[in-house]
């Protein structure tokens, strides 16, 4: 105890995380103040991530990139006037993403002339990946993702081409191999006469995320 009869610090003896300071680190900030403060943020995101882990269960949705022999791209400047995604509330929607890969088009062309639908496919896929390096900027983490409510695919194909929705199943099937407790969504596959880039597919999602305190 302190001259007040206060007792300034506490650990608990528990099998949980317990550290109880009371001191004002206003005055000064030495090497022991910010060991207190950098061992509570640490803690305190450790059991953060834990808590999301246990709600959706197993590994993080990079483990499942990396199985699938992905990974999540950075997310890339907007090229025009706009931004990469919006936040409101607990909605994030993201701008139309074209097929990248280390930061360059994937592949041009149509479907129906020069582009089969598995190679649509496959632009669909890193168009999502896109997508997602765009949410993860706005959300702080895939984990705190809670689920998704449109994912719209556009398909730059010729005039008798049918099958946008068999191409766009790449960014679906893809979401749902990501998320696979709560990727459901509602969808629209759109052919048009051309994308930007003279890219195959372009995609844009709209996910729900965690309320900024969790």
């Amino acid at each position: 105890m302190n001259r007040f009869g206060v007792t300034p610090i506490c650990e608990g003896q528990t099998s949980g995380f317990t550290l109880g300071v009371q001191w004002h680190p206003e005055y000064r900030l030495t090497d022991l103040d910010r060991r207190v403060i950098e061992t509570f943020v640490d803690r305190a995101a450790s059991e953060l991530t834990s808590s999301i882990e246990a709600t959706y269960g197993g590994s993080s949705i990079h483990d499942r990139l990396s199985g699938l022999g992905l990974t999540l791209p950075q997310a890339q400047m907007p090229p025009g006037s706009f931004v990469g995604a919006v936040r409101h509330g607990n909605l994030v929607t993201v701008s139309g993403q074209v097929p990248l890969k280390d930061g360059k088009v994937l592949q041009t062309g149509r479907l129906g002339e020069d582009v089969s639908i598995e190679n649509g496919q496959e632009c669909a896929r890193f168009a999502l990946l896109n997508a997602l390096a765009q949410l993860e900027q706005v959300a702080g983490a895939l984990e705190r993702v809670t689920g998704f409510v449109r994912l719209a695919g556009y398909v730059a194909a010729s005039a008798d081409f049918t099958r946008h929705g068999a191409v766009v199943d790449g960014a679906s099937e893809l979401l749902a191999a990501l998320f696979p407790d709560r990727w459901s969504h509602a969808r629209i596959a759109v052919g048009v006469a051309s994308l930007p880039r003279g890219v195959p597919v372009e995609i844009e999602l709209t996910a729900t995320i965690m309320d900024e305190g969790c």
